[in-house]
């Protein structure tokens, strides 16, 4: 019987091994990550490989595997096919994937000195076998295939590309708008509308200039935090591969690969940052800033205990910031501190959920089980206290400013907020899925009536 040959980055598993370790290794070290893409430029993809695999792991049983193609294998194997796994991947991946799914007859895969694709991989089929079936992906397995008896391909929709007749063809996830819609996070986008909250305080009085203006730097803030997004997931892949909770994210599904939606995050980044130059230096530097932020909690500050709380609540009352730098003001110290404290409030109330869900909780985890408890009151006291001083900085408002005729009005909305606060933390405490403060909100009822009545107290008041 014929020897079947099975590629394995985005054939036998829905995902790129090198970039996994890259990621991996970025996340532990980042100047040994950058020092393996020098590696990768000047001596070679097989170096490279081998550097990555000498400083990475990778979780093999928590890869994302192609189900479908590995129980074809197994029935061919049954049938009397030898089985041989024959990848670009470094040797020590390829033999640990090969033992662990066990019906492996051999594996050729690159070495130090190899890179294990294209012309190499067909002339190391050719020497190896006098006929074979290859089971791949991508072009560069076309000179694979112009030798091979039969050939496959693990594609989009069953629709092979590269004019090509397979006699086998397996299907893999498809990636959807709405996939990538939950790549980028855009349900998440509605909290960077925070920035309007100094705009529509009246700092100073709204115009026309103020609303184009907050309209691009929304658009850029929304860019920018789904760029952040999608660094974040690839970085916490190892993570979301064991938890129940992320399973249907797109990397872990393998609907979307990581070099694809990297190079689309670096397009992104690119029209947020021309959206820039039409925005005043401050608040561009203030847009800078809320992104390298989220890449530090991403890449470090989020295994940090209690500082992790402090850069999320950061992340929150920046946006204010951003939207005091479109009007040229200055938050008052009641507003800012207002701000912190509600926002320390929201920082802990998502991580007590991650705390809450994560039943086993990530190697990387500087918290325990343990800690739930302290992060639920730490969280609440912030966030009454965050109410005290927005009643404060409304007291402060009806006597320093003149744009509100009726200015009295706006103690209205301190129960609203504190009933608000109530919400978000009840949602926590009941496991309503709260892992996103703002994404919960939007989900409840109360939410829209909470804030039509805010709209109602403000426009009475002025």
């Amino acid at each position: 019987m014929k020897p079947i040959c099975v590629d394995l980055d985005n054939t036998l598993i829905f995902a790129d091994t090198m970039f996994l370790l890259w990621l991996q290794v970025l996340k532990k070290n980042p100047i040994l990550a950058f020092y393996a893409i020098f590696i990768f430029l000047f001596t070679g993809s097989a170096q490279a490989k081998h550097f990555l695999t000498c400083h990475g792991h990778l979780d093999i049983e928590n890869l994302p595997y192609n189900q479908p193609l590995i129980i074809w294998l197994k029935k061919q194997k049954e049938k009397g096919h030898p089985i041989w796994l024959v990848t670009g991947c470094n040797q020590f991946i390829a033999n640990r994937i090969a033992l662990y799914l066990s019906f492996f007859d051999g594996v050729l895969a690159s070495d130090k000195q190899n890179n294990l694709v294209s012309q190499k991989k067909a002339m190391a089929l050719k020497n190896h076998f006098a006929s074979f079936i290859y089971i791949g992906d991508h072009k560069q397995d076309l000179a694979v295939w112009d030798i091979a008896d039969e050939s496959g391909i693990v594609c989009h929709n069953k629709k092979p590309p590269f004019n090509r007749t397979f006699k086998y063809v397996f299907d893999r996830p498809q990636a959807s708008l709405q996939t990538w819609s939950k790549l980028l996070r855009l349900d998440h986008w509605p909290k960077n509308l925070l920035l309007w909250i100094p705009i529509l305080l009246g700092y100073p009085i709204i115009n026309n200039n103020n609303i184009l203006l907050a309209c691009i730097t929304t658009l850029s803030l929304c860019l920018f935090a789904s760029v952040g997004y999608v660094i974040n997931d690839a970085l916490d892949l190892k993570e979301d591969l064991t938890s129940k909770r992320h399973q249907g994210r797109p990397f872990v599904t393998g609907s979307i690969g990581l070099p694809k939606a990297l190079q689309a995050s670096l397009g992104i980044l690119l029209v947020s940052c021309g959206l820039l130059f039409w925005l005043p230096f401050e608040t561009s530097s203030l847009l800078l800033l809320y992104f390298c932020m989220s890449l530090a909690y991403s890449l470090v500050a989020k295994r940090l205990v209690i500082l992790d709380v402090f850069i999320l609540a950061s992340l929150y009352g920046l946006r204010i910031e951003i939207g005091c730098s479109l009007v040229h003001s200055v938050c008052s110290p009641e507003l800012s501190l207002s701000i912190l404290f509600i926002c320390l409030g929201l920082a802990c109330a998502k991580r007590f959920s991650d705390l809450t869900y994560n039943h086993s909780l990530s190697e990387n985890s500087t918290y325990t089980h343990s800690d739930i408890s302290l992060i639920s009151t730490i969280g609440i006291g912030t966030s009454c206290i965050g109410v005290m001083l927005a009643s404060d900085f409304v007291r402060h408002l009806i006597t320093s400013t003149n744009h509100f005729t009726k200015p009295n009005y706006l103690f209205l909305s301190i129960p609203l907020l504190l009933y608000w606060q109530f919400k978000i933390w009840y949602g926590a405490h009941h496991n309503n899925g709260l892992n996103e403060p703002a994404v919960f909100l939007k989900s409840q009822t109360e939410t829209y009536i909470l804030s039509l009545l805010f709209f109602f107290i403000l426009y009475f008041a002025i």
